[in-house]
């Protein structure tokens, strides 16, 4: 009887603990994996890209209906503690997040005119401080569309003004 016991709580604290792979295989709506940052093989560590001086990281992401989708994020030491968004189906990086990310220190969104293929052409200036109850324009499903957010960080991609507004997970800490 005692065997049998323990063999119980082992394979129930066997279920509790999430691997990287279960972290995938549960990303399901209202779940806590239903966004996470990862290179590949391992979840919040970040890769190093010679050729452009950055360190970059994935960002998945599930809005409440279709397929799991992802974004670029890189971090370019030279250019501050800040994490860059890049959209891989337009290609332009579209915001920054501080790595210490705060309601006093909130993530910075570009309106769509401002955002960029090249990090170099962006304008520091062009940054919008996520504060509270702040109105810009988003582009969802190839629409424009006024949103209201408020920080520290933005609504998922593509969920601002639907209904469905979880708030991003920041990104994982600097790798330097």
């Amino acid at each position: 009887m005692r065997l049998i016991l323990a063999v119980l709580c082992l394979a129930a604290m066997m279920l509790a603990i999430p691997s990287d792979q279960s972290a995938e295989a549960h990303m399901a709506i209202g779940n806590r994996y239903r966004q996470y940052y990862s290179s590949g093989n391992m979840k919040n560590r970040w890769h190093y890209y010679p050729d452009k001086k950055a360190y970059g990281i994935n960002y998945y992401y599930q809005r409440t209906s279709g397929p799991k989708q992802m974004h670029y994020a890189y971090y370019y030491p030279n250019k501050g503690k800040y994490v860059y968004y890049k959209n891989p189906a337009t290609g332009k990086y579209w915001g920054r997040c501080p790595f210490n990310v705060s309601p006093q220190n909130p993530y910075q969104i570009l309106q769509p005119d401002d955002q960029q293929t090249s990090i170099d052409a962006i304008n520091d200036k062009a940054f919008i401080k996520l504060t509270l109850n702040i109105q810009i324009t988003v582009i969802i499903d190839g629409q424009r569309r006024k949103v209201t957010m408020s920080g520290p960080m933005p609504p998922i991609p593509g969920t601002a003004g639907t209904g469905d507004e979880e708030m991003m997970d920041p990104p994982p800490p600097s790798p330097d």
